[in-house]
């Protein structure tokens, strides 16, 4: 009898290590960044990817990006005078989604970010 209870609770650990789903979700995001600021920023990047500079006013078109937890930031970057800034952001919570996320001011040394999904 005690040999079956072993059997069995290997037998349950086993099929709970095979069946384990994965800790992150893929999703695919279109996203574009506008400048809403008389400021130019350096060294963008968002969701890992390194966009380069992004001038007062001006946008960087959607890009695509297949977000993934493990692999990815959802965080956006930027240099403005030698100081870094970095601000976590929201996510849509649907496949497929087109994001716009706005930088809207720089105060206080907080980078203030809008964000519309669509």
């Amino acid at each position: 009898m005690k040999l079956y209870i072993k059997l069995v609770l290997i037998s349950m650990i086993l099929v709970s290590c095979i069946a384990h789903k994965s800790s992150s979700n893929i999703q695919k995001i279109n996203y574009r960044i506008i400048n809403g600021t008389a400021i130019n920023f350096t060294d963008v990047s968002l969701f890992s990817d390194r966009l380069g500079n992004l001038n007062a006013y001006d946008t960087i078109g959607f890009n695509t990006v297949f977000y993934n937890s493990l692999k990815h930031d959802p965080l956006l970057y930027c240099k403005y005078e030698n100081t870094n800034y970095g601000r976590y952001l929201m996510l849509p919570n649907k496949q497929n989604a087109k994001v716009t996320y706005i930088i809207d001011s720089i105060q206080n040394k907080i980078v203030y970010i809008g964000t519309i999904i669509e």
